[in-house]
């Protein structure tokens, strides 16, 4: 029986649907035209699995489409944590929120790696922060500067070994994320700022498999779009060839050998 589920508040409908084959499937999902392209190919797969299950084929494909991350710059980042900083009641959440932002964009830690991140997961005296059981079931070790050490050491006196670090279950954690977003008018969510972690590396010349690593992606693809989000970065870097005077400048060309941002001078 094919059912389908529409939450419209707090009322559900339910429509069944007599006998099964692959047009009616079909049809089904044709009533999902006007949901994000993503959406209706999760649905899609979902469906697909089900005639599967009954024993029936279902041979059309469904490609996600390749959409770019949304790109968040320094300043929106910078206008994220002033917002946070100006709040006028709860200070102590307000710093709790400041230092999670900020482990955020220092070490692309995953929503749900943050929310899972537990004071034992940090080893203060080595400068590092153990993401234990990410993505994949694998475990990965990123290094952690003094300003955050700094804060997460404030932010975690007193709690005991077994604790989380900001107390949110995952997504808790993300609608806190895009709560205090959309007070800076930024649509920035936590995801956005694992995006803006890597691109702020490789707009600094970090190797794709550094980052790649860091990450804990699975595949160099997955960590190669990045590189398109560079396309203002390195715009900027090419207009000084329009120079119409000498001028010495620096710019970062990508090397496939390598995987590598690599300087180089430029003279017009």
């Amino acid at each position: 029986m094919l059912r389908e589920v529409c939450r419209s508040k707090q009322k559900v409908l339910v429509t069944t649907c007599p006998i099964i084959d692959q047009e009616i499937a079909l049809q089904y999902l044709g009533t999902f035209n006007d949901i994000g392209a993503n959406s209706r190919a999760r649905y899609g797969g979902m469906l697909k699995g089900l005639l599967n299950h009954m024993g029936m084929s279902f041979d059309t494909k469904f490609k996600r489409p390749k959409l770019l991350p949304q790109r968040v710059v320094h300043e929106d980042v910078e206008k994220l944590k002033d917002t946070i900083r100006n709040k006028k009641s709860h200070k102590k959440s307000a710093f709790r929120d400041l230092v999670l932002i900020e482990t955020a964009i220092k070490t692309g830690i995953r929503r749900g790696e943050l929310a899972n991140l537990l004071v034992s997961h940090i080893a203060f005296e080595a400068n590092r922060i153990i993401v234990m059981t990410g993505k994949g079931a694998k475990d990965r070790t990123i290094l952690m500067g003094y300003n955050l050490k700094s804060q997460l050491l404030e932010l975690c006196a007193g709690k005991k070994a077994n604790e989380k670090v900001f107390g949110f279950k995952a997504v808790s954690l993300g609608m806190k994320i895009k709560e205090w977003g959309d007070k800076a008018a930024m649509p920035i969510k936590a995801h956005s700022l694992r995006h803006y972690f890597a691109t702020n590396l490789m707009e600094r010349g970090a190797n794709i498999k550094q980052v790649q690593e860091l990450l804990g992606h699975e595949s160099l693809a997955t960590t190669q779009i990045y590189l398109s989000l560079m396309a203002d970065h390195l715009e900027d870097a090419i207009q000084l060839l329009e120079c119409g005077h000498r001028l010495k400048g620096y710019l970062s060309c990508y090397c496939k050998e390598t995987n590598a941002l690599i300087p180089i001078t430029v003279y017009p």
